[in-house]
């Protein structure tokens, strides 16, 4: 079968005629009422043969196959031509797991609206509906009958694990309750952001559980809780969603108090921008009606006996701080039965509740993901030319382990804004910075190929782990010795205390020794990798058949010596024993590599069975060999079926390790995320600087020969503002943003002259250097922001309905809301999808504002030269420009891409025209249309406001 499937069900409507149509039949019957869900149906075949119908064929169809022409059509035997076929998609066992990951996990899997054959078959490259939920249906006897035997989400993972093969961490799942803040169901003296009262009209209640943990042994299995105040645009409830990492969403919106019509009208809009919220944050969202009154099914009483079962020592008293915030308890509630946390018994006594705080990390809302290119958008892929990193997730996750590569993606989404808890981070780094040989020890040989262990621990917490699990652990548990002892001998006492001593801790004789002990006495370590058995003295039964197994691989061995000298060959040399794999078993076989073959061809077609031709040479048998693989196939089966219920009790007995290594996998994760921080501040294109953090009460931004770390790593040939310059000569630049001085500055110059990676890179410099990464800069003298806001690029969103300038509005909105004295501010070219004066005079608004009313600090880059007018002396304004050579005889433009001090003196919108090649004729035109337009209307800058 072919990837997409030929032969059997091949969907071209020749086979199994009589059961697709009645298929058909039933399938016009029924409808999705879900439009997010994506329907699979599990044909039999093995688990080789699925299909999808409709318009599900077409969204895999383009997002799998990236062509509609796998599509086939089903004739259904109706007259009806809107029913008459069936669109059809067959998949084999790769396609169907490649669904998975498309729905579950990538989120790029979007649907056309409509159903009608005729309607998909022209708009089938036109998604519409994004499809977030996989469900998979077996037949019940026949085409006609059909039900679905398991359901996930992006949040509900577990029952498609072995498709997925999921080495990301376990999800979060995010529940969140909105009320008017005319409800008065809440304490003003426990709420977060209370003092912001004037701009709030919402209190939010939001519950997130993490079983993944933040590292540093921090504790797993962790619900937080918290209410806030919220703005009309809930700018802290989307920097909260974009921290959590959250792929799906429980919401509730309370109807406000009032009469009916004004309540209705105040709920609806309400739950539309929080919908909204979500959207921008790609999060699945499920919508619960919203209680009041008698529909009001929060039960106190029975949430605090429910955190009593869940949490860690079944201590109801250390969950009080969340009992006592009504909102948030809401939250909580839901989120308990959103999860179903207490429908599994293994999580009682598992979680740790605690309040969130919401200040601990620095807020940022989508845009400003988007606009420091945090992550990968979708379609972008990870690596541009050369290897590149387009994003910033892509550039710090340098680790060597799964766990390690998970956090840094983690942190780059919770920045601290704890002075020491950042400095604490940076001292690692620069330990490991300056010991260049414990850092290339940890990275290249004791932290490369260490499993992921939350994904085995998981496995040992559902009693699904198998020996080969357990063994790679126990290979992780002799590695801690060794990690410990090239910790040790570095002088830094910081990474002593920090990582050797608790890891030491995990390893003594009462932990870790134990579960080595356990692995040494249980299972026969000398047989791994080949094969993972428990130790044949266990029992009679076992030694018996051990014995049986050794005498035939002895027997096996001499046939593969009697097969090389009847070839003339030298075992295991030019002719090796080995593995034979198909159908998930294995057997034994002989295997020649490609040039010995080519001399003895003849004779192996005539004497031997050719199995399998590789690049690495041919594996082929004989009778005798088939023989005793077949006795030796047997017998290890049936010492798996002897040994099945002492693995079951050795992995009981491990489990109970678990703990311990939930805290050995933190304590890695973050060594090895933080052992990727340095690497990278050694190995970029210019050594990056170790910042120096203030608190933000110091009100100072200074970067001495800052970069922008993507753009410098980008190969000849990259496109973007600012992004001609490569790794060899892309040219550093000064920022000094200081309260009173320059705390708002102006950038003005032609476009491709560097304003944008300008601005762009001092935000990213802010965002590294509070995550306790080194900066790519010589010098770095940073004040810690709550926030970075950045209001950069221009799109529009056709599905929600909203125009480039209407998403340009939105985003500065919440800037105007949510920004404080303590965040930072980027923004590019604001007002360009109205009229000039419309707007201008938005900018110089919105520049008023930020500079008198929020006094945050901004980098403001701009078309408008008359902003260059700007003056606040409390603020402090600065104008600077990007440099460009423009040579007075040919008009040739050199974007030479260094900003200086002062405004630019003149637009060269027609120059960088000329400069792409515009026909001469437009140019000319161009520049007289020009000279008449600044006589006739020159803008000029409005009177100071009072």
């Amino acid at each position: 079968m072919g990837f997409f499937g030929k032969g059997r069900g091949s969907g071209d409507g020749n086979n199994n005629y009589k059961d697709n149509t009645a298929f058909a039949r039933w399938f016009n019957k029924t409808s999705n009422d879900e439009p997010r869900k994506l329907r699979v149906f599990d044909r039999g075949n093995n688990g080789n043969y699925f299909t999808c119908h409709g318009a599900d064929a077409f969204c895999v169809a383009k997002g799998l196959f990236k062509t509609t022409a796998v599509v086939k059509y089903w004739n259904t035997g109706v007259k009806d031509p809107n029913q008459a076929k069936l669109a059809t998609v067959t998949l084999n066992k790769s396609a169907y797991e490649g669904v998975c990951r498309m729905v579950l996990v990538e989120g790029t899997a979007f649907a056309p609206a409509t159903s009608s054959p005729d309607q998909l078959a022209k708009t089938g490259d036109q998604a519409h509906n994004k499809k977030s939920i996989l469900a998979v249906y077996h037949s019940q006897g026949g085409g006609g009958s059909w039900q679905c035997k398991k359901q996930g989400s992006p949040s509900r993972l577990e029952s498609f694990e072995q498709e997925l093969c999921l080495d990301a961490a376990q999800p979060v799942v995010l529940a969140v309750v909105v009320q008017d803040r005319n409800r008065k169901e809440y304490d003003d003296s426990l709420l977060a952001g209370a003092s912001s009262a004037d701009c709030s009209d919402h209190v939010v209640g939001a519950s997130f559980c993490n079983p993944q943990g933040e590292g540093g042994g921090l504790a797993h299995y962790s619900i937080s809780s918290c209410d806030f105040l919220d703005d009309p645009h809930f700018c802290v409830l989307e920097a909260l969603v974009v921290q959590s990492g959250a792929k799906e969403c429980l919401v509730q919106v309370l109807e406000p108090p009032g009469g009916a019509k004004s309540a209705s009208s105040s709920s609806a809009t309400t739950r539309q921008r929080v919908l909204d919220v979500f959207d921008r944050c790609g999060v699945l969202v499920t919508e619960r009606e919203g209680g009041g009154g008698s529909k009001d099914t929060f039960d106190h009483g029975r949430l605090e006996r429910d955190l009593g079962r869940l949490q860690r020592d079944s201590q109801v008293e250390r969950c009080r701080d969340v009992l006592d915030r009504k909102v948030a308890s809401r939250a909580t509630q839901l989120l308990l039965e959103f999860a179903e946390l207490l429908q599994d018994k293994r999580n009682f006594g598992r979680w740790e509740v605690r309040v969130h705080d919401t200040g601990r990390h620095m807020r940022m809302d989508a845009a400003a993901i988007k606009a420091l290119n945090v992550t990968a958008q979708p379609g972008q892929g990870a690596r541009g030319s050369g290897g590149a990193p387009r994003s910033l997730q892509e550039l710090l996750g340098r680790g060597r382990t799964p766990m390690g590569k998970r956090l840094a993606r983690t942190w780059l989404k919770q920045p601290l804004t704890d002075v020491e808890e950042i400095e604490r981070r940076l001292a690692v780094v620069n330990a490991l910075v300056s010991d260049s040989f414990l850092r290339g020890d940890l990275r290249d040989g004791l932290l490369r190929g260490v499993p992921d262990v939350d994904r085995l621990v998981r496995k040992l917490e559902r009693g699904t782990a198998t020996l080969r699990d357990l063994c790679a652990l126990y290979r992780v548990s002799c590695r801690i010795e060794d990690i410990c002892g090239a910790l040790d001998g570095n002088s830094e006492e910081l990474l002593r205390r920090k990582f050797s001593e608790p890891l030491r801790s995990c390893h003594d004789a009462d932990h870790l020794g134990k579960f080595e002990d356990l692995l040494e006495s249980a299972v026969d370590l000398d047989r791994a990798p080949e094969e993972f058995l428990i130790c044949p003295n266990y029992s009679d039964d076992l030694e018996a058949t051990h014995l049986e197994k050794e005498e035939t691989e002895a027997e096996v061995y001499r046939e593969a010596e009697r097969i090389a000298d009847d070839l003339g060959k030298v075992l295991d040399k030019s002719v090796k024993l080995e593995w034979h794999k198909y159908s998930n078993q294995r057997e034994r076989c002989m295997r020649i590599t490609a040039k010995e073959e080519k001399l003895v061809r003849k004779q192996l077609q005539r004497d031997y069975t050719i199995l399998e031709t590789r690049k690495d040479g041919t594996k082929f048998t004989s009778k005798g060999m088939k023989t005793l693989a077949k006795r030796l196939s047997k017998l290890t089966d049936k010492y798996d079926e002897c040994q099945k219920d002492l693995v079951a009790q050795v992995v009981g007995v491990a489990s109970t390790f678990a703990p311990v290594w939930q805290r050995v996998s933190g304590l890695v994760a973050e060594l090895d995320c933080l052992c990727g921080f340095a690497d990278l501040a050694c190995s970029a294109p210019r050594p990056y600087c170790k910042p120096e953090v203030l608190p933000s009460s110091k009100q100072r931004i200074s970067l001495k020969g800052c970069r922008h770390p993507l753009v410098e790593f980008q190969d000849l040939g990259g496109t973007g503002d600012g992004a001609g310059a490569t790794q060899e000569d892309f040219i550093p630049n000064d920022c000094d943003l200081v309260r009173g001085e320059s705390w708002f500055q102006v950038i003005t110059g032609p476009n491709m002259g560097g304003k944008s990676t300008y601005i762009r890179q001092v935000g990213v410099a802010v965002l590294l250097a509070q995550c306790g990464c080194f900066v790519p800069c010589d010098e770095a003298t940073i004040s810690v922001r709550d926030a970075v806001y950045a209001r950069v690029g221009a799109g529009d969103c056709q599905q929600r309905g909203v125009s480039t300038f209407m998403a340009e509005m939105l985003e500065t909105a919440s800037i105007l809301k949510g920004a404080t004295k303590s965040s930072l501010v980027v923004i590019d070219e604001l007002g360009r999808g109205t009229s000039t004066n419309d707007g201008f005079g938005l900018a110089w608004a919105i520049s008023e504002h930020l500079m008198r009313e929020t006094g945050c600090a901004c980098l403001f880059a701009t078309h408008f030269h008359e902003l260059t007018s700007l003056r606040d002396d409390a603020c402090g304004v600065l104008n600077r420009h990007v440099v460009t050579n423009l040579d007075p005889k040919t008009g040739g433009l050199t974007m030479l891409y260094k900003v200086e001090d002062g405004p630019c003196e003149r637009s060269f919108g027609i120059a960088v025209a000329e400069k792409v090649g515009f026909p001469g004729e437009v140019v000319s035109w161009a520049k007289g249309y020009e000279r008449n337009l600044s006589k006739r209307v020159r803008l000029t800058a409005p009177p100071a406001l009072d």
